[in-house]
């Protein structure tokens, strides 16, 4: 058992900047948060790509586990862990609503002369990393091979936030739908000036359901309604749907896929036109991938050269996706493949040259190759 398994708080996780974490359907989150969001993601990233080359370091573990509380985050459940006065670190702050059984977390820990025990894994190793400018609570196995892995979140990111920028790295760049129309999530998403209808941002939440797998996205704020056609006009006023009201936003389940994300709208509010028109309820829609917010780094899944990753997260995308996603790494140096379809997929892409030398991967890159291979060996 986790000694002092503790029951705490009710997590939302859906992704805010105010102490008072927003449900799902939006209240609480407004254009000028989610702007706040995207603008800090495209710094952020420009930030993490001048250093994604930097090497691997293993931090003291006074400061993140034995001194007092530090908060962790897997992408999707946030959690703290305590030191004892018997050596046991406990795990505390997960939402009544967590199964355990889905949340991957460890095992049970204890320190012992300074190094970190795992309960009934004797050959594990577990370590504070510095992994580019990220530090990470991290499993690898006895090969030395990652096999979970969270974030610490320091103060200087209030938790959901935190979680928002990683969940917008994975999805974040610019998608086309079937219309030709834009849509574009994380940097360079649009947005509302005050209440002027302008066009519908992108993700500003999010919420994953492990028992059914769905990856849900709330996906444009504060619509606009342009009222029941069916009232007389003297009693279209704004609120309850009446013309001029700010509506909540539409509710996506997405899958992303090699070529995007394929979108089923699963929530509308009535009477609200859409800025792109990319559909409305029970719609299903594939948005195609165009353009990564990473700048002068190939390929769709980019962030996998510039950050490190969670086996959370990570379980979001299908195997197919996962496969291409680690070939990539190795892609954007130039190398080559046996497996001739995922050569003929990376000799279709404009980016992709073969350099014919050896390839020397990042540390970023060899910790996201190790660990997307796991994860996808277990689907």
């Amino acid at each position: 058992m986790i000694r002092n398994l503790t029951f705490l708080i009710m997590v939302t996780i859906a992704l805010g900047l105010s102490a008072q974490r927003p449900e799902f359907n939006g209240d609480g989150l407004d254009d000028t948060d989610c702007q706040y969001l995207a603008d800090t993601a495209a710094s952020h990233i420009a930030a993490h790509m001048k250093v994604r080359k930097a090497t691997t370091r293993v931090l003291p573990i006074t400061k993140y586990l034995t001194n007092s509380k530090h908060t962790w985050t897997d992408g999707v459940y946030t959690f703290y862990t305590d030191y004892d006065d018997e050596g046991y670190i406990s795990l505390g702050g997960l939402p009544f609503s967590a199964d355990l059984d889905l949340f991957d977390f460890i095992g049970p820990l204890s320190v012992k002369k300074g190094k970190i025990l795992v309960e009934d894994k004797p050959q594990a190793r577990v370590n504070v990393e510095k992994i580019g400018d990220f530090v990470m609570l991290v499993e690898r196995d006895q090969a030395g091979i990652p096999v979970r892995a969270f974030h610490s979140v320091s103060e200087e990111y209030e938790r959901n936030y935190y979680m928002v920028l990683l969940f917008n790295y994975m999805l974040a760049g610019h998608y086309t739908a079937p219309d030709s129309s834009d849509v574009i999530f994380g940097p360079k998403m649009p947005f509302y000036s005050g209440y002027k209808y302008a066009k519908d941002p992108g993700i500003c939440s999010f919420f994953y359901d492990f028992n059914s797998g769905d990856l849900l996205i709330s996906y444009g704020w504060k619509r606009v309604s342009r009222g029941n056609p069916d009232l007389k006009k003297d009693e279209r006023m704004p609120g309850e749907g009446g013309a001029g009201a700010l509506m909540n936003p539409m509710v996506w389940k997405i899958v992303p896929t090699v070529a995007g994300l394929d979108v089923k709208i699963i929530h509308d509010e009535p009477f609200v036109d859409h800025n792109p028109r990319i559909g409305g309820y029970g719609d299903e829609v594939s948005l195609t991938y165009v353009e990564s917010p990473f700048k002068d780094m190939p390929g769709h899944w980019a962030f996998a050269s510039v950050i490190p990753l969670t086996h959370t997260l990570l379980k979001m995308f299908p195997k197919e996706v996962l496969t291409l996603m680690r070939g990539e790494i190795y892609a954007r140096h130039g190398d080559t493949f046996k497996d001739p379809d995922t050569q003929r997929y990376f000799d279709a892409q404009p980016w992709y040259k073969k350099s014919g030398q050896a390839v020397k991967l990042t540390d970023v890159e060899r910790y996201n190759y190790q660990l997307i291979k796991q994860v996808e060996q277990s689907k």
